[in-house]
C-alpha cells in the first residue's frame, strides 16, 4: 500500500491460489528450515557435551595426561579425515550415475578396492610395528652370549642357543 498525496491506494485484484510448484517450494523450505534447526540444535548439544567431557578429563588427568590425550585425539581426527574424504568421493561418484545397475557396479568395485586398501594399510602398520619391536630387541642383544646387554632395559628376553 502506498500513499499518493493523502489518499491510500490498495490492491483490489483477487488473490490467486498458490500453484503446485509454489506449494512444493514452500514445503521444501519448511523441510530445509526444520532440518537446519535440528542440525543447529545437535551441533550445540555436541559442543556442550564436548566442553563438559574436556573439563572432566582435564580435571581427572592433570595437565600432562590431558595433553597426551588431546594429542591422541588430534591424530585420530587427522586419520579419520582420510576415510571421511573417501566416503564423500564415493557417494558423489555413485550419485552421479542414473541406473541402479551402474550404481551397484560402482559400489561393488569401490567396496572391493576399499577392502584391499584397508588390508594393505593394516599389513603395513603391523609390519612397521613389528619391525620397530624387532629392531629394539636386536639392539639390546649381545650376540656373544645371547643375553641382553648389561645395564640396558630389555623389552623382550630372547636367548639364542
Amino acid at each position: 500500500m502506498t500513499l499518493t498525496g493523502k489518499t491510500p491506494i490498495t490492491d483490489a485484484s483477487p488473490t490467486l491460489p498458490p500453484t503446485t510448484s509454489q506449494a512444493k517450494a514452500k514445503k521444501l523450505r519448511q523441510k530445509l528450515l526444520g532440518g537446519s534447526l535440528t542440525l543447529l540444535a545437535g551441533s550445540g548439544l555436541v559442543g556442550i557435551t564436548n566442553l563438559v567431557y574436556n573439563l572432566v578429563t582435564a580435571r581427572l588427568l592433570g595437565p600432562t595426561g590431558f595433553a597426551h590425550v588431546t594429542a591422541v585425539y588430534t591424530l585420530l581426527m587427522l586419520a579419520s579425515a582420510i576415510t571421511l574424504s573417501f566416503q564423500v568421493v564415493c557417494a558423489k561418484y555413485v550419485a552421479s550415475h542414473e541406473s541402479a545397475d551402474d550404481k551397484a557396479k560402482i559400489f561393488n568395485a569401490l567396496h572391493l578396492r576399499g577392502w584391499i586398501a584397508g588390508v594393505a594399510i593394516g599389513f603395513l602398520g603391523g609390519l612397521t610395528t613389528f619391525s620397530t619391536f624387532a629392531a629394539d630387541t636386536i639392539r639390546e642383544l649381545d650376540f656373544k652370549n645371547g643375553q641382553p646387554l648389561v645395564g640396558k632395559p630389555s623389552s623382550a628376553r630372547l636367548v639364542l642357543k
